[in-house]
């Protein structure tokens, strides 16, 4: 019973700390001179990528294998509703053969790219991979939709990601 009450109080405290990361992050404005770093090491401005609206999977080389794994895979099965041009993969990795190694092993067509130091001040790590939506107009982009999701809970990443496909994409 104490073991099911510890385990119920960290649960709780990892929710809390993400939900106040969502509120944190949500409505920050990225410099439109914001650049990341596609898979040949060049530099390209953020604002180029992102046409109107992109939903966004952030994360590092060093998480959860599964935890990445699963959110790669509800994205690719959405991806007809939303476009393989409207979602990105933000990451951090040391590794100069990840972005290859990524697209042939998941069969991913996702746009990839690294986090510059800049934007990885901004799409902050926090240990886990999340989602955002960047919404870009004619004068900035902006984060929006942050959602951390909770093993434990799948039931929600499906709902966020079909609220994200109602309210951006149709």
């Amino acid at each position: 019973m104490q073991e099911l009450l510890m385990s119920e109080k960290i649960y709780n405290s990892v929710n809390k700390t993400s939900r106040d990361f969502e509120i944190f992050l949500n409505g920050k404005v990225i410099p439109l001179n914001s650049k990341v770093i596609g898979e040949k090491d060049d530099e390209i401005f953020l604002k180029d990528i992102v046409k109107n609206n992109a939903i966004v999977l952030r994360y590092s080389d060093l998480h959860c294998n599964i935890c990445i794994d699963t959110m790669i895979n509800n994205l690719i099965n959405v991806s007809n509703d939303i476009g393989n041009e409207n979602i990105i993969l933000l990451i951090t990795s040391q590794d100069t053969n990840y972005i290859p190694l990524l697209t042939k092993r998941k069969r991913v067509s996702f746009l990839i790219y690294k986090l510059t130091d800049e934007l990885d001040k901004l799409f902050t790590d926090i240990d886990l991979p999340y989602y955002l939506m960047i919404e870009k107009s004619n004068t900035n982009m902006r984060i929006n939709s942050v959602f951390v999701p909770l093993k434990e809970n799948q039931h929600l990443t499906h709902r966020y990601l079909q609220n994200i496909i109602r309210e951006y994409f149709r």
